[in-house]
C-alpha cells in the first residue's frame, strides 16, 4: 500500500531543495496551527502535494532566520509542545 511518507521520502533525500516528505499527521498539525487550508486527502495525489509545497511557500518568510537546509525540518516534540506557535511552523521549510 502506498503512503505518504513512503512516497515522499525517497524524493525528499534525493533532492531536499525541491522536494518535501510528508507526514500527514504532524503536517495537518503545523498547518492547522499556521491557519492554512491543507486539504489533505490520504491516499496519494497530486492536490494534497501541491497543497503541502503552498504551505512551504505561504510560510517560508516565517522561517527564513531558522536558516533551514532543504525542505524539512522536524522537531521530535509534537506542535503543541514547543515553545511557541513559530516553532510549528519549523515543522516544514524551505530554501527557495
Amino acid at each position: 500500500m502506498l503512503t505518504w511518507p513512503l512516497v515522499t521520502v525517497f524524493d525528499f533525500i534525493a533532492q531536499p531543495e525541491t522536494h518535501i516528505f510528508l507526514k500527514p499527521n504532524v503536517t495537518r498539525r503545523a498547518a492547522e496551527a499556521y491557519g492554512f487550508e491543507f486539504e489533505y486527502r490520504s491516499g496519494p495525489n497530486w492536490q494534497t502535494y501541491s497543497r503541502l509545497l503552498d504551505f512551504a511557500a505561504t510560510i517560508r518568510p516565517d522561517l527564513l532566520d531558522l536558516r533551514p537546509r532543504g525542505r524539512l525540518r522536524l522537531f521530535g516534540n509534537h506542535p503543541s509542545r514547543l515553545p511557541s506557535r513559530r516553532h510549528a511552523f519549523a515543522l516544514i521549510s524551505t530554501d527557495r
